[in-house]
Protein backbone atom coordinates (compact mmCIF):
# COMPACT_ATOMS: atom_id res chain seq x y z
CA UNK A 1 0.00 0.00 0.00
CA UNK A 2 1.28 3.05 -1.07
CA UNK A 3 2.13 5.71 2.13
CA UNK A 4 0.11 8.58 2.07
CA UNK A 5 0.35 11.34 4.63
CA UNK A 6 -2.63 13.83 4.96
CA UNK A 7 -2.83 17.36 6.07
CA UNK A 8 -0.72 19.00 3.80
CA UNK A 9 -0.15 22.41 3.20
CA UNK A 10 -0.97 24.29 -0.28
CA UNK A 11 -0.36 27.96 -1.77
CA UNK A 12 -2.56 30.15 -0.19
CA UNK A 13 -5.96 31.61 -2.35
CA UNK A 14 -6.85 35.36 -2.05
CA UNK A 15 -9.81 34.22 0.40
CA UNK A 16 -7.43 32.48 2.53
CA UNK A 17 -4.96 35.76 2.68
CA UNK A 18 -8.27 37.52 4.03
CA UNK A 19 -8.94 34.76 6.95
CA UNK A 20 -5.01 36.22 7.45
CA UNK A 21 -6.36 39.46 7.52
CA UNK A 22 -9.42 39.04 9.60
CA UNK A 23 -7.72 37.23 12.72
CA UNK A 24 -5.96 39.57 12.61
CA UNK A 25 -7.58 42.22 12.87
CA UNK A 26 -9.86 40.52 15.90
CA UNK A 27 -6.73 39.09 17.46
CA UNK A 28 -5.00 42.78 17.55
CA UNK A 29 -8.74 44.32 19.24
CA UNK A 30 -7.95 41.18 22.02
CA UNK A 31 -4.08 42.69 22.88
CA UNK A 32 -3.16 39.29 21.88
CA UNK A 33 0.62 39.13 20.64
CA UNK A 34 0.64 37.28 17.23
CA UNK A 35 2.81 36.80 14.27
CA UNK A 36 1.18 36.57 10.67
CA UNK A 37 4.31 37.30 8.51
CA UNK A 38 5.29 34.71 5.67
CA UNK A 39 8.45 33.21 7.44
CA UNK A 40 6.40 32.91 10.79
CA UNK A 41 3.85 30.83 8.97
CA UNK A 42 5.98 28.76 6.66
CA UNK A 43 7.91 27.51 10.27
CA UNK A 44 4.49 26.78 12.21
CA UNK A 45 3.82 24.66 9.31
CA UNK A 46 6.25 21.68 9.89
CA UNK A 47 7.91 20.50 12.62
CA UNK A 48 11.03 18.55 13.65
CA UNK A 49 9.80 15.44 11.70
CA UNK A 50 9.27 17.10 8.45
CA UNK A 51 6.76 14.18 7.35
CA UNK A 52 3.33 16.39 7.79
CA UNK A 53 2.83 20.16 7.22
CA UNK A 54 -0.38 22.34 7.67
CA UNK A 55 -2.67 25.17 6.95
CA UNK A 56 -1.82 27.45 9.73
CA UNK A 57 -3.39 31.32 9.21
CA UNK A 58 -1.43 32.80 11.97
CA UNK A 59 0.77 31.91 15.12
CA UNK A 60 0.10 33.31 18.15
CA UNK A 61 2.49 33.95 21.31
CA UNK A 62 0.52 34.35 24.53
CA UNK A 63 2.49 36.05 26.96
CA UNK A 64 0.75 35.26 30.25
CA UNK A 65 -1.73 32.04 31.22
CA UNK A 66 -4.58 34.25 31.16
CA UNK A 67 -4.53 34.80 27.57
CA UNK A 68 -4.88 31.79 26.83
CA UNK A 69 -8.56 31.80 28.54
CA UNK A 70 -8.75 34.64 25.72
CA UNK A 71 -7.53 33.12 23.39
CA UNK A 72 -10.14 29.94 23.38
CA UNK A 73 -13.06 32.19 24.21
CA UNK A 74 -12.60 33.86 20.83
CA UNK A 75 -11.76 30.28 19.03
CA UNK A 76 -15.17 29.71 20.28
CA UNK A 77 -16.59 32.50 18.62
CA UNK A 78 -14.86 32.40 15.11
CA UNK A 79 -15.25 29.22 14.79
CA UNK A 80 -11.72 28.89 14.94
CA UNK A 81 -9.12 25.80 14.77
CA UNK A 82 -6.16 25.71 17.37
CA UNK A 83 -2.99 23.75 17.74
CA UNK A 84 -0.58 23.96 20.85
CA UNK A 85 3.05 23.92 19.92
CA UNK A 86 5.98 24.35 22.25
CA UNK A 87 9.35 23.57 20.42
CA UNK A 88 7.82 22.14 17.29
CA UNK A 89 9.99 19.12 18.32
CA UNK A 90 7.19 16.75 17.41
CA UNK A 91 7.20 14.17 14.37
CA UNK A 92 3.72 13.94 12.98
CA UNK A 93 2.39 17.43 13.06
CA UNK A 94 0.95 16.99 16.96
CA UNK A 95 2.21 20.63 17.19
CA UNK A 96 0.93 21.76 13.48
CA UNK A 97 -2.55 23.17 13.00
CA UNK A 98 -4.46 21.67 10.20
CA UNK A 99 -6.34 24.53 9.31
CA UNK A 100 -6.45 27.31 11.60
CA UNK A 101 -3.81 29.26 14.26
CA UNK A 102 -1.20 27.83 16.08
CA UNK A 103 -0.15 28.96 19.69
CA UNK A 104 3.72 29.37 20.47
CA UNK A 105 3.61 28.75 24.35
CA UNK A 106 7.52 29.49 24.18
CA UNK A 107 6.83 32.38 26.27
CA UNK A 108 5.32 30.49 29.13
CA UNK A 109 8.48 28.87 30.55
CA UNK A 110 8.70 30.12 34.28
CA UNK A 111 9.61 27.46 36.68
CA UNK A 112 8.65 28.27 40.19
CA UNK A 113 11.00 27.58 43.13
CA UNK A 114 10.56 24.08 44.53
CA UNK A 115 8.77 22.70 47.44
CA UNK A 116 11.42 20.60 48.51
CA UNK A 117 9.46 19.35 51.48
CA UNK A 118 6.53 17.78 48.45
CA UNK A 119 9.02 17.10 46.30
CA UNK A 120 7.68 18.49 43.31
CA UNK A 121 7.76 21.94 41.54
CA UNK A 122 5.49 23.66 39.16
CA UNK A 123 6.16 25.13 35.75
CA UNK A 124 4.73 26.90 33.06
CA UNK A 125 3.94 24.27 29.80
CA UNK A 126 6.87 26.15 27.66
CA UNK A 127 9.39 25.47 30.35
CA UNK A 128 12.24 23.17 28.84
CA UNK A 129 13.32 19.93 30.85
CA UNK A 130 16.70 21.25 30.85
CA UNK A 131 15.52 24.57 32.88
CA UNK A 132 13.59 22.67 35.24
CA UNK A 133 16.59 20.75 35.97
CA UNK A 134 18.61 23.73 36.61
CA UNK A 135 15.71 25.27 38.70
CA UNK A 136 15.49 21.96 41.18
CA UNK A 137 19.31 20.67 41.50
CA UNK A 138 20.98 23.44 43.65
CA UNK A 139 17.98 21.76 46.25
CA UNK A 140 19.32 17.77 45.40
CA UNK A 141 16.14 17.20 43.94
CA UNK A 142 15.53 16.27 39.82
CA UNK A 143 12.81 15.49 38.13
CA UNK A 144 11.29 11.70 38.59
CA UNK A 145 11.24 10.72 35.24
CA UNK A 146 12.84 12.93 32.25
CA UNK A 147 12.74 12.62 28.13
CA UNK A 148 16.84 11.95 26.59
CA UNK A 149 16.24 14.89 24.85
CA UNK A 150 16.18 17.98 27.42
CA UNK A 151 15.43 20.63 25.11
CA UNK A 152 11.79 19.14 25.17
CA UNK A 153 9.16 21.30 26.87
CA UNK A 154 7.58 19.92 29.39
CA UNK A 155 4.13 21.02 27.79
CA UNK A 156 4.96 19.06 24.79
CA UNK A 157 6.46 15.94 26.32
CA UNK A 158 3.53 15.52 28.96
CA UNK A 159 1.00 15.70 25.42
CA UNK A 160 2.61 12.51 24.08
CA UNK A 161 3.35 10.64 27.63
CA UNK A 162 7.02 10.87 28.17
CA UNK A 163 9.48 8.06 28.12
CA UNK A 164 12.56 7.90 30.30
CA UNK A 165 15.72 5.32 30.69
CA UNK A 166 14.49 5.11 34.43
CA UNK A 167 10.94 4.65 32.96
CA UNK A 168 11.73 0.99 34.00
CA UNK A 169 11.21 1.73 37.84
CA UNK A 170 9.05 4.97 37.23
CA UNK A 171 6.62 4.68 34.36
CA UNK A 172 6.14 7.65 31.84
CA UNK A 173 6.31 11.18 32.52
CA UNK A 174 2.62 11.49 32.50
CA UNK A 175 3.15 9.16 35.82
CA UNK A 176 4.92 11.66 37.22
CA UNK A 177 2.43 14.57 37.68
CA UNK A 178 0.99 15.60 40.76
CA UNK A 179 -1.24 18.31 38.98
CA UNK A 180 -2.50 20.52 36.13
CA UNK A 181 -4.00 23.42 35.54
CA UNK A 182 -5.52 23.34 31.77
CA UNK A 183 -8.01 25.72 29.98
CA UNK A 184 -10.41 23.34 28.09
CA UNK A 185 -12.53 23.87 25.08
CA UNK A 186 -15.37 24.93 26.61
CA UNK A 187 -13.30 27.55 28.28
CA UNK A 188 -13.25 26.79 31.72
CA UNK A 189 -10.10 26.36 33.25
CA UNK A 190 -9.74 23.49 35.39
CA UNK A 191 -7.26 22.11 38.27
CA UNK A 192 -6.67 18.16 38.05
CA UNK A 193 -4.64 15.57 39.82
CA UNK A 194 -4.34 11.71 39.95
CA UNK A 195 -7.25 12.43 42.82
CA UNK A 196 -9.10 15.35 41.66
CA UNK A 197 -10.87 15.49 38.28
CA UNK A 198 -9.43 12.26 36.70
CA UNK A 199 -10.95 12.41 33.62
CA UNK A 200 -9.38 16.06 33.05
CA UNK A 201 -6.44 14.49 34.06
CA UNK A 202 -6.93 11.10 32.01
CA UNK A 203 -7.55 13.41 28.57
CA UNK A 204 -5.20 15.64 29.02
CA UNK A 205 -1.98 13.86 29.82
CA UNK A 206 -1.24 11.77 26.81
CA UNK A 207 -3.83 13.36 24.85
CA UNK A 208 -2.15 15.21 22.47
CA UNK A 209 -3.77 18.44 22.92
CA UNK A 210 -6.95 17.50 21.90
CA UNK A 211 -9.24 18.99 24.31
CA UNK A 212 -6.83 21.75 26.37
CA UNK A 213 -4.44 23.28 26.80
CA UNK A 214 -1.82 23.16 29.44
CA UNK A 215 -1.32 26.83 31.75
CA UNK A 216 0.75 25.21 34.57
CA UNK A 217 1.92 21.63 35.42
CA UNK A 218 3.04 20.10 39.01
CA UNK A 219 5.89 18.09 38.41
CA UNK A 220 7.10 15.02 40.93
CA UNK A 221 10.87 15.25 42.14
CA UNK A 222 13.41 13.20 43.62
CA UNK A 223 16.19 13.19 45.09
CA UNK A 224 19.01 13.76 42.99
CA UNK A 225 21.82 10.95 43.74
CA UNK A 226 25.36 12.29 43.03
CA UNK A 227 27.12 10.16 41.32
CA UNK A 228 25.97 7.31 38.65
CA UNK A 229 27.55 4.50 37.64
CA UNK A 230 26.54 2.47 34.04
CA UNK A 231 27.56 -1.07 32.82
CA UNK A 232 27.81 -1.74 29.26
CA UNK A 233 27.18 -5.56 28.51
CA UNK A 234 27.09 -7.02 24.99
CA UNK A 235 25.22 -9.94 24.29
CA UNK A 236 25.25 -12.88 21.83
CA UNK A 237 21.88 -12.82 20.63
CA UNK A 238 18.41 -10.76 21.05
CA UNK A 239 17.00 -13.44 22.74
CA UNK A 240 19.94 -12.91 25.48
CA UNK A 241 19.44 -9.10 26.04
CA UNK A 242 15.61 -9.82 26.38
CA UNK A 243 16.21 -11.73 29.14
CA UNK A 244 18.46 -9.64 30.91
CA UNK A 245 16.07 -6.55 30.71
CA UNK A 246 13.13 -8.19 31.86
CA UNK A 247 15.26 -9.88 34.72
CA UNK A 248 16.50 -6.29 35.43
CA UNK A 249 13.54 -4.69 35.42
CA UNK A 250 13.06 -5.44 39.12
CA UNK A 251 16.27 -4.74 40.02
CA UNK A 252 16.43 -2.52 43.08
CA UNK A 253 19.79 -0.89 42.35
CA UNK A 254 19.26 -0.56 38.82
CA UNK A 255 17.85 2.93 38.06
CA UNK A 256 18.25 3.48 34.51
CA UNK A 257 18.13 0.89 31.75
CA UNK A 258 18.38 0.59 27.83
CA UNK A 259 18.43 -1.81 25.73
CA UNK A 260 20.28 -0.81 21.87
CA UNK A 261 19.91 -2.86 18.41
CA UNK A 262 22.79 -1.93 16.23
CA UNK A 263 24.76 -3.30 13.29
CA UNK A 264 27.96 -2.74 11.69
CA UNK A 265 28.55 -3.09 8.13
CA UNK A 266 31.20 -5.79 7.07
CA UNK A 267 31.39 -5.34 2.87
CA UNK A 268 28.76 -5.51 0.56
CA UNK A 269 27.56 -9.48 -0.53
CA UNK A 270 25.00 -10.76 -2.68
CA UNK A 271 21.09 -10.40 -2.07
CA UNK A 272 18.29 -12.84 -3.28
CA UNK A 273 17.73 -10.09 -6.26
CA UNK A 274 21.09 -10.01 -7.31
CA UNK A 275 22.18 -6.72 -6.40
CA UNK A 276 24.68 -6.14 -3.65
CA UNK A 277 24.06 -5.00 -0.22
CA UNK A 278 25.16 -4.19 2.64
CA UNK A 279 26.61 -7.54 4.95
CA UNK A 280 25.71 -6.17 8.08
CA UNK A 281 26.27 -8.10 11.79
CA UNK A 282 23.67 -7.30 14.14
CA UNK A 283 25.06 -5.78 17.99
CA UNK A 284 22.68 -6.47 21.11
CA UNK A 285 23.66 -4.53 23.97
CA UNK A 286 22.44 -2.95 27.73
CA UNK A 287 23.11 0.02 29.33
CA UNK A 288 22.71 -0.26 32.79
CA UNK A 289 22.92 2.50 35.34
CA UNK A 290 23.10 2.47 39.31
CA UNK A 291 22.67 5.76 41.04
CA UNK A 292 24.68 6.44 44.49
CA UNK A 293 25.61 8.82 46.51
CA UNK A 294 29.17 10.52 48.15
CA UNK A 295 29.57 7.73 50.51
CA UNK A 296 31.94 4.80 48.74
CA UNK A 297 29.88 2.14 50.71
CA UNK A 298 26.64 2.79 48.83
CA UNK A 299 28.81 2.56 45.45
CA UNK A 300 27.32 -0.57 44.09
CA UNK A 301 29.20 -4.16 43.87
CA UNK A 302 30.09 -4.46 40.47
CA UNK A 303 30.14 -8.86 40.69
CA UNK A 304 27.03 -8.58 43.01
CA UNK A 305 25.05 -6.84 40.21
CA UNK A 306 26.60 -8.10 37.38
CA UNK A 307 26.06 -12.35 38.85
CA UNK A 308 23.87 -14.52 37.01
CA UNK A 309 23.58 -12.40 33.46
CA UNK A 310 24.04 -13.36 30.15
CA UNK A 311 26.14 -10.97 28.46
CA UNK A 312 28.83 -11.79 26.05
CA UNK A 313 31.17 -9.30 27.29
CA UNK A 314 31.50 -6.11 29.70
CA UNK A 315 32.49 -3.67 27.50
CA UNK A 316 32.81 -0.87 29.13
CA UNK A 317 32.25 0.69 33.36
CA UNK A 318 31.56 4.05 33.47
CA UNK A 319 31.23 6.92 36.18
CA UNK A 320 29.70 10.12 36.04
CA UNK A 321 27.87 12.85 37.87
CA UNK A 322 23.79 13.19 37.57
CA UNK A 323 23.84 16.13 35.96
CA UNK A 324 26.06 14.86 33.44
CA UNK A 325 24.37 11.84 32.91
CA UNK A 326 20.70 13.73 32.54
CA UNK A 327 22.47 15.27 29.41
CA UNK A 328 24.73 12.75 28.05
CA UNK A 329 22.49 12.44 24.85
CA UNK A 330 23.10 15.94 24.09
CA UNK A 331 26.05 14.69 22.20
CA UNK A 332 23.93 12.73 19.47
CA UNK A 333 21.54 16.13 18.52
CA UNK A 334 24.78 18.45 18.10
CA UNK A 335 26.32 16.09 15.92
CA UNK A 336 22.99 15.96 14.13
CA UNK A 337 22.96 19.79 14.28
CA UNK A 338 27.06 19.71 12.62
CA UNK A 339 26.12 16.88 9.94
CA UNK A 340 23.08 18.25 8.49
CA UNK A 341 20.62 15.74 9.51
CA UNK A 342 18.63 18.24 11.52
CA UNK A 343 17.34 19.81 8.26
CA UNK A 344 16.78 16.41 7.28
CA UNK A 345 12.67 14.12 7.94
CA UNK A 346 12.91 12.59 11.01
CA UNK A 347 10.35 9.86 10.42
CA UNK A 348 10.68 8.47 14.13
CA UNK A 349 9.10 5.25 15.04
CA UNK A 350 7.86 4.13 18.54
CA UNK A 351 5.47 1.89 19.82
CA UNK A 352 4.52 -0.38 22.86
CA UNK A 353 5.44 -4.16 21.71
CA UNK A 354 4.25 -6.98 24.16
CA UNK A 355 7.11 -8.44 25.36
CA UNK A 356 6.08 -12.25 23.97
CA UNK A 357 5.81 -10.47 20.06
CA UNK A 358 9.52 -8.52 20.66
CA UNK A 359 11.85 -11.66 19.28
CA UNK A 360 9.57 -11.56 16.03
CA UNK A 361 9.39 -8.09 15.89
CA UNK A 362 12.89 -8.04 16.73
CA UNK A 363 13.64 -10.23 13.40
CA UNK A 364 11.41 -8.23 11.59
CA UNK A 365 13.72 -5.07 12.61
CA UNK A 366 17.02 -6.35 11.29
CA UNK A 367 15.40 -6.74 7.91
CA UNK A 368 14.78 -2.94 7.96
CA UNK A 369 17.15 -0.68 5.42
CA UNK A 370 20.85 0.51 7.23
CA UNK A 371 19.81 3.92 6.82
CA UNK A 372 16.43 3.73 9.38
CA UNK A 373 19.20 4.65 12.04
CA UNK A 374 22.19 4.51 14.23
CA UNK A 375 20.96 2.19 16.54
CA UNK A 376 17.22 1.30 17.73
CA UNK A 377 15.97 1.67 21.14
CA UNK A 378 14.20 -0.83 23.99
CA UNK A 379 12.86 0.88 26.75
CA UNK A 380 10.96 -1.15 29.82
CA UNK A 381 8.06 1.10 31.13
CA UNK A 382 6.48 0.30 34.07
CA UNK A 383 2.03 0.50 33.98
CA UNK A 384 1.79 3.07 37.01
CA UNK A 385 -1.15 5.43 37.42
CA UNK A 386 -0.82 5.60 33.71
CA UNK A 387 -3.62 7.73 32.09
CA UNK A 388 -6.58 6.93 29.90
CA UNK A 389 -5.30 8.94 26.71
CA UNK A 390 -1.83 6.07 26.39
CA UNK A 391 -2.47 3.74 25.31
CA UNK A 392 -1.01 0.23 25.74
CA UNK A 393 -1.11 -3.61 25.15
CA UNK A 394 -2.07 -5.80 28.22
CA UNK A 395 0.55 -7.64 29.85
CA UNK A 396 4.13 -6.70 29.96
CA UNK A 397 5.52 -4.59 26.91
CA UNK A 398 8.40 -2.89 26.38
CA UNK A 399 9.19 0.44 24.47
CA UNK A 400 10.86 -0.08 20.41
CA UNK A 401 11.78 3.06 19.05
CA UNK A 402 13.99 3.82 16.26
CA UNK A 403 15.33 7.20 16.08
CA UNK A 404 17.18 8.17 12.48
CA UNK A 405 19.33 10.91 12.67
CA UNK A 406 17.77 12.21 9.13
CA UNK A 407 16.54 10.61 5.94
CA UNK A 408 17.03 12.51 2.78
CA UNK A 409 14.32 13.09 0.55
CA UNK A 410 15.46 10.58 -1.82
CA UNK A 411 15.32 7.87 0.87
CA UNK A 412 11.76 9.40 2.10
CA UNK A 413 9.23 7.38 0.48
CA UNK A 414 10.70 3.72 0.94
CA UNK A 415 11.68 4.84 4.49
CA UNK A 416 7.87 5.29 4.90
CA UNK A 417 6.87 2.21 3.76
CA UNK A 418 8.82 0.00 5.81
CA UNK A 419 8.09 1.83 8.87
CA UNK A 420 4.20 1.04 7.21
CA UNK A 421 4.97 -2.17 7.29
CA UNK A 422 6.37 -2.64 10.68
CA UNK A 423 3.78 -0.93 11.62
CA UNK A 424 1.16 -3.10 10.43
CA UNK A 425 3.10 -6.20 12.24
CA UNK A 426 3.42 -4.64 15.25
CA UNK A 427 -0.37 -4.00 15.42
CA UNK A 428 -1.03 -7.29 14.56
CA UNK A 429 0.81 -9.02 17.41
CA UNK A 430 -1.27 -6.71 19.60
CA UNK A 431 1.09 -3.65 19.91
CA UNK A 432 0.51 0.03 20.75
CA UNK A 433 1.96 2.83 18.99
CA UNK A 434 3.61 5.61 21.17
CA UNK A 435 1.73 8.39 19.29
CA UNK A 436 4.62 11.11 19.64
CA UNK A 437 5.56 9.53 16.14
CA UNK A 438 2.44 7.75 14.72
CA UNK A 439 3.65 8.49 11.12
CA UNK A 440 0.39 7.03 9.59
CA UNK A 441 -3.57 8.04 9.19
CA UNK A 442 -2.88 11.69 10.75
CA UNK A 443 -6.35 13.57 11.75
CA UNK A 444 -9.65 11.83 11.57
CA UNK A 445 -8.39 8.63 9.28
CA UNK A 446 -5.97 7.26 12.70
CA UNK A 447 -8.20 3.94 13.69
CA UNK A 448 -8.80 5.57 17.23
CA UNK A 449 -11.42 2.89 18.12
CA UNK A 450 -8.50 -0.13 16.85
CA UNK A 451 -5.74 1.97 19.02
CA UNK A 452 -7.78 2.45 22.49
CA UNK A 453 -10.39 -0.42 22.38
CA UNK A 454 -12.60 -0.45 25.22
CA UNK A 455 -11.43 3.16 26.30
CA UNK A 456 -12.25 4.85 22.72
CA UNK A 457 -16.17 5.81 23.56
CA UNK A 458 -14.83 7.11 27.15
CA UNK A 459 -12.43 9.25 25.72
CA UNK A 460 -14.72 10.24 22.87
CA UNK A 461 -17.40 11.10 25.30
CA UNK A 462 -15.14 13.17 27.26
CA UNK A 463 -13.43 14.81 23.80
CA UNK A 464 -17.05 16.05 23.38
CA UNK A 465 -18.02 17.09 26.76
CA UNK A 466 -14.64 19.28 26.95
CA UNK A 467 -14.06 20.51 23.45
CA UNK A 468 -17.27 20.91 22.75
CA UNK A 469 -17.04 23.16 19.65
CA UNK A 470 -13.84 21.10 18.17
CA UNK A 471 -11.86 23.75 18.41
CA UNK A 472 -8.45 21.74 18.86
CA UNK A 473 -7.41 20.29 15.27
CA UNK A 474 -3.67 19.73 15.45
CA UNK A 475 -2.71 17.23 11.98
CA UNK A 476 -2.37 14.33 14.68
CA UNK A 477 -5.48 14.68 16.62
CA UNK A 478 -9.38 13.69 17.04
CA UNK A 479 -11.17 10.69 18.07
Amino acid sequence: MPVRVACTREVLSPSEVSVHDSMATVLGAAHLPFDISPAAIAAASGDFGRIASGRVHALVKPESPDQLVTLVRLARTHKWRLAVRGAGLSQSGQSIARDGLTLDMSALRAVRAPDALAQSVVCEPGARWREVLARVAPLGLIPSVMPLNLDLTVGGTLSAGGLGSNSHRRGLCVSNVAGIEVVLGSGEVVRASPTQQRDVFDSVLGGLGRVGILRSVELKLSRLAPHVRTYYLLYPNAAALLADQRRLHDHPRVDHLEGFVSSSVHGLQLAPSGRRQPLRRWHYTLQVSVEYGGDAADAPANAELLAGLHYQQLLHIEEDSALAFASRFDVRFEAMRAMGHWELAHPWFEAFVPADALPDVLKRVEQLPAFLGDGHRLISVADLDRPAAVAVPDGEALVLALLPTGIPDALRAPALQVLRDLDDYIRSRGGKRYLSGYLFGLGQELPWSAHYGAAHARLAALQTTYDPDRIFGACLAGL
